[in-house]
């Protein structure tokens, strides 16, 4: 899994002045036509990035977090794992494609870095570590892997994507936990990220959900090989986050041939 580490604390701070300026400048801008004033804006993005930043970093201001229940923290907790499915699932995410970096490739102890235009992800350690996963609930691993929520309640950046992994099933998601505490634990320590005002700010990335995060979550019900199929791309593989086409505002345009169209 794509596991990314979440906004810092000192981040948030380091743009609360511009944005009260921010807020001074724009007190008209009205957050009901949000979507129309971004994308706008991102037309502008390459050329003047001041532009976007400026309105997504008001409207950030003013952003809820997406509605969206957490798990409680006695939530499956006495879960009875499936540690050869968690392999499985595992292997279906694709976990180890960002998590393994370095020497040894079979093992997500971080160190990965992912260059974007928003700047520098450096993927972390998601080993059973106690500085890494090894001190987490099962609560806390489905808060992050199906919500995109910490174990301290901010939000992880979408480039994890939990967008898809939002409509797995809760045991498939234990699995894999289950299985990661079978392997080596590191203390490995990835550096941190390096992201520009204002996609730094954790209300930012509340925006991005209130708009974007919208998956079903998993009901079960059809259990033909086609459903089967379909959960195992759309949601274990997360295939649609890279081979689906985005809109301005980086969500899923969710047509049903964006397959096809984007391959054109």
């Amino acid at each position: 899994m794509h596991l990314v580490h979440c906004v810092r604390d000192e981040d948030e701070a380091v743009g609360t002045a511009a944005l009260d300026r921010l807020a001074g400048e724009l007190a008209n801008f009205d957050v009901t036509s949000l979507n129309t004033t971004i994308a706008a804006a991102a037309h502008f993005a390459k050329a003047a990035p001041a532009i976007l930043a400026g309105v997504l970093a008001l409207a950030a201001q003013s952003a809820p977090a997406a509605a969206r229940d957490l798990f409680e923290p006695e939530a499956f907790a006495t879960y009875q794992a499936d540690v050869g499915n968690g392999r499985y699932m595992a292997n279906a995410t694709g976990c180890l494609a960002c998590h393994a970096a370095g020497n040894d490739l079979a093992l997500p102890a971080g160190g990965l870095k992912l260059d974007t235009y928003i700047g520098t992800f450096h993927v972390p350690n998601s080993t059973a570590h106690p500085s890494a996963t090894g001190g987490w609930s099962n609560a806390d691993y489905l808060n992050a892997v199906i919500n995109g929520v910490t174990p301290d309640g901010r939000n992880y950046y979408p480039v994890f994507p939990y967008a898809a992994y939002a409509g797995m099933t809760p045991q498939d998601v234990l699995d894999i936990k289950a299985y990661t505490e079978t392997l080596t634990p590191s203390d490995n320590t990835a550096p941190r990220h390096e992201i520009s005002f204002p996609y730094n700010l954790n209300a930012t990335i509340s925006l991005w959900k209130r708009n974007n995060f919208d998956t079903p979550a998993f009901q079960p019900g059809d259990s033909s090989q086609m459903s089967r199929g379909r959960y195992l791309v759309e949601n274990v593989g997360a295939c649609g986050e890279c081979h689906t086409p985005r809109t301005l505002t980086w969500g899923w345009t969710r047509t049903p041939t964006c397959w096809r169209r984007s391959s054109k």
